[in-house]
């Protein structure tokens, strides 16, 4: 896999805005492995998006990790990353390497992810918190009802809520236990430590 992304992130933003008035409406995502492929820590990459204009921003962060990592190792094993709304499910369990876990361009043990995105979280919310934030959660404001979401990102940019279509259903719902092909082994690293409870919160 690529060790390092060529070019500017931020660069590539000012690019896509081009001459375009200031009063635009333009979103755009990004995620933390996409900066450290870019070499670009987030403060930095804040910093710089601010003094091209953005204005606000919004943080969605899902609270169970391993749900995050599982859902990513299923997705790379069916190549599906969507399901439709009405289309069958399809369960593929994981067999989860707890000292080889591959995701996201970066190989490491399953504790040292873990313990990165709650870095990388605890780190963008200190460094947003004086700036015009929205904190989104998946399990809340996605799981239940993506609407739910999108009515406060509407509400946070000052837009009139429109009536929304889901198009997508979740493309796992089942239980760690059933989903993880060697879930004591995985039960028995994060036993006693602060991700244990990630095992058992399903949110079904």
């Amino acid at each position: 896999g690529l060790d390092r992304l060529v070019g500017d992130p931020v660069a590539l933003l000012q690019a896509r805005l081009g001459n375009a008035p200031r009063d635009l409406i333009f979103g755009t995502e990004v995620k933390f492995f996409h900066l450290r492929l870019f070499a670009c820590s987030f403060d930095r990459f804040v910093s710089r998006t601010v003094a091209l204009g953005f204005s606000r921003f919004i943080l969605l962060k899902r609270q169970n990790f391993l749900r995050k990592i599982v859902s990513s190792l299923v997705a790379h094993q069916t190549n599906k990353w969507h399901r439709r709304q009405g289309a069958p499910l399809v369960f593929s369990p994981i067999h989860l390497d707890v000292e080889r876990v591959e995701i996201d361009w970066t190989e490491r043990p399953l504790l040292d992810h873990l313990q990165q995105f709650e870095d990388d979280f605890a780190q963008a919310m200190a460094i947003l918190q004086p700036l015009p934030c929205l904190n989104l959660t998946y399990e809340t404001d996605i799981l239940p009802d993506p609407r739910i979401g999108y009515a406060k990102v509407c509400r946070f940019l000052g837009l009139p809520v429109q009536e929304g279509m889901v198009r997508y259903s979740r493309s796992n719902p089942y239980p760690l236990h059933d989903l993880i092909q060697n879930f004591d082994e995985v039960a028995q690293t994060l036993q006693n430590g602060p991700f244990e409870w990630m095992l058992f919160d399903e949110h079904i």
